[in-house]
């Protein structure tokens, strides 16, 4: 024990005897592991925001578009007319509603805002009813379009949440906005939609308004459908939507398409990102061993003195390569417990801000700071066995 201990002084003297050249050689681990905690604890948490997104918005929502082969009026794909009914009648399907969009009209907070709103890609669509109740999303604040505003010759909006906030729209503010120079007044803000994000920079009217201002006599564009129940859509299914939503005509709908897959592709991406940063951890860490063992074969010659006063005193050729290897054991364990605490702020740093689940698996803390270990013990063998092997007389010729 007490030589033990006599070992771990002496490599800690030697370390402190040069803070400055301890603290760069510890720029490698320190980099090497915080890139690693980092990538793994940011990609886990945003892993978990996903789950938690999931399993809050449910994996049943389906939109299927007009095929983009089949242009309808005004030049775009549009679904049958009667798509609103015959989804409907679908067992499949829990709850369904169209939506028609109606591109090519100027929306305005107030007259003057032509310029600043003109490249601004805010969409008129027109919605039903029951769309709210089809995505399971409530009102910010204020009510959704209901049958008065269907009625002719009543002009009444609601905002998407983005659009909400680039016209300024304050809660509960009796406002009208311009659309193509009518004014509409505000019924409301819908809160945002995170399976059909082009909902939240959009303005929605009903039905009638757009048949009376805008000339919209074709049918809707697109097709928001919850699936029941127990049941799971599958490619026979898609074929059947187009058969029933045609019934063998003209046109038809692109493959139906669930936006939890796109959550989900999203997190593969941050895979692919995760593994790209471990990677650039590895190499950190790479590059930080080498940096030990330059700097240590260095050291060896620097301390021949000292190498050749312990071995004339008595001290074996395994204690001096161990004291060696303590000495770079411990950069690695100082580097990795150092990068360990620097990834996981980013971690917690990083949650915060895109307000995710902080997920920091604690077996990435010590596998990374054991990592470190690793690296710095095996930089450190070839100046450890150098220095063992010296003798006594040459020390005194290299010092």
């Amino acid at each position: 024990m007490r030589s033990l201990l006599d070992l771990l002084w002496t490599a800690s003297a030697g370390l402190w005897a040069r803070p400055s050249r301890t603290l760069l050689i510890l720029l490698g681990p320190v980099i090497g592991v915080g890139a690693i905690v980092a990538a793994i604890g940011l990609t886990e948490s945003a892993k978990g925001d996903v789950r938690a997104t999931l399993e809050e918005l449910g994996t049943d929502l389906v939109t299927v578009q007009a095929s983009s082969g089949f242009q309808g009026t005004q030049g775009l794909p549009r679904l049958p007319p009667e798509a609103d009914e015959r989804l409907k009648r679908i067992p499949l399907l829990r709850s369904s509603t169209v939506v028609t969009e109606l591109p090519g009209h100027q929306i305005l907070p107030f007259e003057k805002a032509s310029e600043a709103f003109e490249v601004l890609p805010i969409s008129l669509r027109a919605a039903n009813p029951e769309l709210p109740s089809v995505l399971e999303v409530d009102m910010a604040w204020g009510r959704w379009l209901n049958e008065w505003d269907d009625r002719p010759g009543h002009r009444t909006v609601v905002l998407g949440s983005d659009t909400a906030e680039q016209f300024a729209v304050l809660p509960g503010e009796t406002r009208t906005i311009l659309i193509d120079d009518r004014p509409y007044g505000i019924a409301g803000v819908l809160e945002e939609v995170v399976l059909v994000p082009s909902y939240n920079l959009s303005v929605f009217i009903s039905q009638t308004a757009s048949e009376d201002d805008f000339a919209n006599d074709g049918g809707p564009t697109e097709a928001i459908l919850r699936i029941a129940d127990g049941e799971t859509l599958q490619d026979s299914d898609a074929d059947f939507l187009n058969t029933v939503l045609t019934y063998g005509g003209p046109g038809g709908i692109d493959p139906p398409t669930v936006p939890t897959d796109e959550l989900e592709a999203t997190a593969s991406v941050d895979e692919t990102l995760r593994s790209v940063v471990l990677l650039m951890g590895a190499l950190a860490l790479l590059v930080g061993g080498l940096g030990i063992a330059n700097v240590m074969s260095i050291s060896v010659l620097q301390r021949s003195a000292e190498i050749g006063i312990r071995r004339a005193v008595g001290h074996t050729r395994a204690r001096i390569a161990a004291q060696f290897l303590s000495e770079a054991a411990a950069i690695g364990f100082l580097g990795g417990i150092i990068g360990a605490l620097l990834g996981a702020g980013v971690v917690i740093v990083g949650a915060d801000w895109r307000n995710w689940t902080m997920v920091l698996p604690t077996q990435a803390l010590f596998g990374a700071a054991l990592l470190s270990v690793v690296v710095a013990v095996v930089a450190g063998l070839i100046p450890a066995i150098k220095a063992a092997r010296l003798e006594p007389l040459e020390t005194l010729r290299l010092g």
